[in-house]
């Protein structure tokens, strides 16, 4: 508050006392100050007076006529704006804006709402007072906008930067490149819970989606798989553009790696225990925009507060504490009808009389060994299924490991099961799948008959229904014996024939 090429000193109104003296004022000039700010000349100098906007703080500055120097006076009391009865309390400026933004109300039903509640201790606002709080909040917004410049991207960036304490409050790390003809930046939004599965996963998956955005930025989603085959993201990278050498390094590292000539022979059986097909990742990709985005590209400002939603929901569907959580499974998930089917597979190969053949030592020794050439295709895959591989883990026998497909694409297979019980890994079967009843056969379900017809399929109790004739035919009353006999002589009534029925002639 000095003007240019001067002076300054801050102080406080007590320590000032003898300059002051100079200029025939007294400190107790400070408590006489009007509430608006006002310039007064003097002797020796300009005066210039100002009042704090939301409490009773007050300061002059003293500009002298004859040097570059100012004074600064500053009242000695702290400042006390929670305590302001000036204006509209902050309690309802929250509860206006949150019933125009998160319930979608207009001035009108926001004043009836505040009218109705005035025993809440909520006051009474005009139509205009709700609007004017509004537009400003609008513009607010607007001047802070993160899709209107990159610094208000990078602003918003830094003040969600903070690791909050909540597992589910997203927080973002985020990179920016400001230069004269490269302006990128990337920014990465994740929760504590979202990240916290790291630690037990060997691999990553990632994928860009676009058209979730005006300017349509592309979005990277990373995350992992588990045993039980369900996808866990980590969390989701916005960036300007993936066409950078910063990005770039990842295909090549992937050209590197495996389309070489030391990896041309690279098929599914190469990294056992990895998914080799994207389709999780790709269902989450729809999951973001059918119910996150619903299919909009949306500006900027409203797809991160988006996100922010989406990530908090994925990070409380995985909280450790819920048993219906969407939990991180290091094993695989056995069902009843794997149990079954390598419950059927061990008594098979026990006591059929159909297997004949026995794995040997030798027979062994030129499968591995063995490297073709095979006349078809067919021949090969007889070749590869003709033996099963099994690797057993004696730490956690569900990791173990087989040769076959259903192993590779479910991370357990009936071999595993029955090769563990014959090892007497476990005594019994968790669960077996049994057939209680026939399969349904094709076609539709037989209907039930009528009322007083025969509903079953099976023989008639003729012993039962004569004695209950008989006691019928005994009692006293005699109007039940017609009722009896069109019981007993009734069949089954007469289809109407089909066709529009004959006029009668006479």
């Amino acid at each position: 508050m000095s003007q240019e090429n001067s002076e300054s000193s801050t102080t406080s109104l007590g320590r000032l006392k003898d300059e002051y003296d100079e200029a025939n004022q007294t400190d107790n000039d400070a408590d006489e100050l009007p509430t608006k700010s006002f310039v007064a000349l003097l002797n020796p100098g300009e005066k210039r007076y100002y009042n704090c906007s939301f409490c009773s703080k007050r300061l002059y500055i003293l500009i002298y006529r004859t040097s570059l120097q100012v004074t600064l006076y500053i009242q000695d009391q702290e400042h006390e704006h929670e305590d302001n009865d000036k204006g509209i309390p902050t309690r309802i400026k929250e509860k206006v804006l949150s019933l125009y933004y998160d319930e979608n109300k207009n001035a009108k039903d926001i004043g009836r709402w505040l009218r109705k509640h005035m025993n809440d201790d909520y006051i009474k606002l005009s139509d205009i007072q709700i609007n004017n709080l509004i537009n400003r909040s609008k513009r607010l917004l607007a001047q802070q906008d993160p899709g209107k410049s990159i610094e208000n991207l990078q602003r918003w960036a830094e003040s969600r930067s903070a690791i909050p304490d909540d597992d589910d409050t997203m927080f973002v790390v985020a990179k920016f490149y400001l230069e004269p003809n490269n302006v990128n930046f990337r920014i990465f939004m994740t929760t504590k819970g979202l990240i916290s599965p790291t630690r037990y996963c060997t691999h990553a998956a990632t994928d860009a989606t676009y058209k979730l955005n005006w300017i349509n930025f592309p979005l990277l989603i990373a995350g992992t798989t588990d045993k039980a085959r369900s996808f866990h993201p980590f969390g989701i990278l916005l960036s300007k553009t993936l066409n950078n050498q910063k990005i770039n390094y990842i295909f090549q590292y992937f050209r590197d790696q495996w389309l070489t000539e030391s990896n041309i022979g690279w098929n599914e059986s190469y990294a056992n225990g990895f998914p080799s097909i994207n389709n999780a990742l790709e269902a989450t990709n729809d999951v973001i925009k059918d119910k996150a985005t619903l299919r909009d590209r949306l500006p900027v400002r409203n797809f991160l507060k988006c996100m922010d939603e989406l990530l908090s929901t994925w990070s409380e569907h995985r909280h450790p504490d819920f048993r219906t959580t969407t939990r991180f499974h290091q094993k695989p998930v056995l069902s009843t009808h794997e149990y079954t089917l390598g419950h059927d597979w061990v008594i098979y190969m026990v006591t059929s009389t159909d297997v004949n053949y026995e794995a040997t030592k030798e027979g062994c020794r030129n499968y591995l060994n063995s490297t073709g050439p095979w006349a078809t295709f067919k021949d090969y895959l007889s070749w590869n299924d003709s033996y099963k591989i099994i690797e057993i883990n004696e730490q956690v026998w569900e990791l173990s490991e087989c040769s076959c497909q259903y192993w590779k694409k479910n991370y357990i297979c009936k071999h595993v099961i029955g090769i563990i019980y014959e090892l007497s890994k476990f005594d019994t079967f968790p669960a077996l799948d049994l057939n209680i009843e026939q399969n349904a056969k094709r076609g539709r379900r037989k209907k039930a008959s009528s009322a007083l017809q025969r509903n079953s399929t099976g023989p008639l109790n003729r012993d039962a229904f004569n004695m209950l004739t008989q006691l019928v035919s005994n009692s006293e009353t005699n109007d039940s014996q017609p009722v009896i006999n069109e019981l007993t002589n009734q069949s089954a009534p007469t289809k109407r024939p089909r066709g529009r029925p004959r006029k009668n002639k006479n």
